[in-house]
């Protein structure tokens, strides 16, 4: 980032989620605020020094993270959220959206919900990223999704004021209380971080999906093989190949014409029969049980996706259907 961006950013600092010494941990650890992901530390060891500094305010979350090492990260599918990401200290080559760019103190990288995102950070890099969840953006915007340049040049004038706001958020304390305690205050940050990187930096919305009865034949088989095998361990690289096409041209189909992704897709059918099943749920049945069978490995991001899709706990959902019964 520029150097007015790339001082020490004091407000994240309060706020350290983890610290660890093992690739495997560190991995798990920020799979819980951004995602599931591969990383593949270069010097073939599980041995690192990883910390993570996060906070979220409404839709939004700022964060730093140093891996620790020189390190590979491999992101086959960007969920329901837009990453924005540059670096304190140190470089990475990343891969977003299909074009390659390196990020420094003065150059960043987007990826979009749907996106592959992939990279190599450097041994000396702290990454410091904005995440928006999907929905946070159409609310503040009107569009379902929006498609942004891959690159960030992060010293340009029309860039200035969201580098300013940005920075401000990172390194004032005091803004970043404000955000968490008052639901209102947290709404106006968001607005202005999204209408200042709308203002400075090229973006276009995404082609209105067709009519569904348009849809390929790719997209509804694709669809057919989802509600057969949702709950199971399958990956984009199985959908697209019950599709007959490539994962490239799958993702690109499901845009245009389903506005969501395949994975996504996945997701929200396992919810949908992670409901069925909570609301039928016997005295003996566990949440973890229906999470898992349902194609959750992980309970915690469960019950944060079961409440942002339904606005309540997977846990309140069995007492309604126990009371119903």
């Amino acid at each position: 980032m520029p150097a007015a961006v790339a001082q020490e950013p004091v407000a994240l600092r309060q706020h350290r989620y983890f610290e660890s010494h093992d690739v495997d941990d560190t991995c798990l650890r920020i799979s819980t605020i951004l995602q599931p992901h591969r990383l593949r530390p270069t010097r073939h060891s599980t041995r690192v020094h990883s910390h993570m500094d996060f906070i979220r305010f409404g839709g939004a979350v700022i964060g730093a993270l140093d891996f620790g090492d020189e390190m590979d990260v491999i992101v086959e599918e960007m969920e329901a959220y837009y990453l924005f990401v540059c670096c304190l200290r140190g470089h990475a080559e990343l891969n977003t959206m299909g074009e390659r760019t390196t990020i420094g103190q003065n150059r960043g990288a987007v990826c979009i919900p749907g996106a592959h995102f992939s990279g190599r950070f450097s041994p000396d890099c702290e990454q410091i990223f904005l995440r928006v969840d999907r929905a946070t953006l159409a609310a503040h915007t009107g569009v379902e999704l929006m498609h942004f340049d891959h690159a960030m040049a992060l010293d340009r004038p029309e860039l200035s004021p969201w580098v300013s706001q940005f920075r401000l958020l990172a390194t004032e304390p005091a803004m970043l209380q404000l955000a968490q305690r008052d639901e209102r205050i947290a709404i106006e940050f968001e607005r202005m971080l999204i209408s200042l990187l709308l203002a400075g930096h090229p973006h276009r919305p995404l082609q209105e999906p067709a009519a569904p009865s348009l849809a390929p034949r790719a997209v509804r088989r694709a669809e057919a093989f989802i509600d057969a095998h949702a709950c199971e361990a399958i990956r984009l690289a199985d959908i697209a190949a019950a599709a007959e096409v490539p994962a490239r041209t799958l993702l690109d189909s499901f845009q245009r014409f389903r506005s969501c992704s395949p994975m996504q897709l996945v997701r929200e059918r396992r919810l949908e029969r992670a409901r069925a099943s909570l609301l039928s749920a016997g005295p003996e049945t566990r949440v973890a049980d229906i999470a898992l069978d349902c194609g959750f490995p992980h309970l915690g991001r469960f019950a944060g996706l079961y409440q942002q899709r339904y606005g309540e706990s997977p846990s309140e959902t069995v007492r309604r259907g126990r009371r119903r019964s």
